[in-house]
């Protein structure tokens, strides 16, 4: 950090003018002490924060004497807020699209690499393709970065459309075992028979770690596999979709 910026404070403040005090302070000390408003990444953000925030409370005993002690605790309390909402609009107005930074799909990769999945990258979307082995069958997955919206998705792909005919029975035995189900839903596309588990997280105002790809991804497999048997009584037995889930159910009791 290079230098502060001074900060022109009116008297007896209201809250707007308290937040636009903070803007234009940011603004000026983006331009002092960060070439590129890119540069303000959300692995920095809190560093920058932490900076800002303890030069403000340094000002506030020759800077602020036009406003009384309790408005310049509000004022401190602002920062943050503040701070995140102007980082962010800054960030978007450089790179709208999120393909500079791409933080949820670097966390992406780097699990996968680190937990030694081999993988495929998507040449055009940050989108992972790979395969993984269950005690039930194997299938394919992939996991797909929507950095605008901070959020990351992961999917389990039956590995073969169902038929038409079996495709409401299959909608029942899918609708049965989302009922309760916590984390992640089943999903039927009517039109081309595609099933797919589906695991999600938003992780706005904070980062993607090891620790929470790691629940999304084995979250998910584990519970691909629990309920394929269902799938494929129903496919190859032609069992019902209340039978499917009692064979499922069964099974699920004799792991406990």
């Amino acid at each position: 950090m290079t230098s502060t910026p001074y900060i022109a404070m009116p008297n007896s403040p209201s809250d707007e003018e308290l937040q636009q005090t903070l803007r234009n302070y940011l603004e000026n000390w983006a331009k002092e002490n960060l070439p590129e408003f890119s540069e303000l990444s959300e692995d920095t953000s809190a560093e920058t924060l932490e900076e800002i925030t303890k030069s403000l409370e340094q000002l506030a005993d020759t800077e602020f004497e036009a406003i009384t002690q309790d408005a310049t605790g509000e004022f401190i309390d602002a920062i943050e807020a503040t701070f995140q909402d102007w980082a962010k609009t800054a960030r978007e107005e450089l790179d709208p699209d999120g393909a500079g930074n791409q933080l949820i799909y670097k966390a992406m990769l780097n699990f996968f690499e680190a937990d030694d999945w081999p993988l495929v990258e998507d040449e055009d979307e940050p989108i992972l393709y790979m395969n993984f082995q269950g005690e039930n069958g194997q299938w394919h997955c992939l996991a797909k970065a929507r950095e605008a919206e901070d959020q990351c998705v992961f999917y389990s792909l039956y590995p073969e459309a169902v038929p038409e005919d079996k495709r409401s029975t299959l909608a029942e035995f899918l609708t049965r075992a989302n009922y309760g189900m916590i984390l992640g839903n089943f999903e039927l596309d009517f039109d081309d028979g595609e099933i797919r588990y589906k695991t999600s997280i938003d992780v706005e105002g904070d980062r993607l770690t090891p620790t929470l790809v790691q629940n999304l991804v084995y979250t998910n497999v584990m519970t691909m596999d629990q309920y394929l048997p269902g799938i494929l009584a129903i496919l190859e037995q032609n069992l019902t979709a209340k039978d499917a889930l009692e064979l499922v159910e069964k099974q699920l009791e004799t792991h406990e």
